[in-house]
């Protein structure tokens, strides 16, 4: 099974004000960030952010 197709079975538990992106993508972030070395929630959150540029 792909790896997109697996993150698309998570549910959405958040209200609908905190949903800033789905939670497929955090989820995605939070992988490809560990898989690069980066351990804790503020450098996953920068490896983000810089990605995103």
């Amino acid at each position: 099974m792909k790896l997109i197709k697996i993150l698309d079975t998570l549910e959405e538990n958040r209200k609908i004000t905190n949903q800033r992106y789905p939670v497929r993508e955090i989820a995605f972030l939070v992988l490809a960030g560990l898989i690069c070395g980066y351990s804790s929630w503020t450098s996953i959150t920068e490896f983000g952010e810089y990605n995103l540029k």
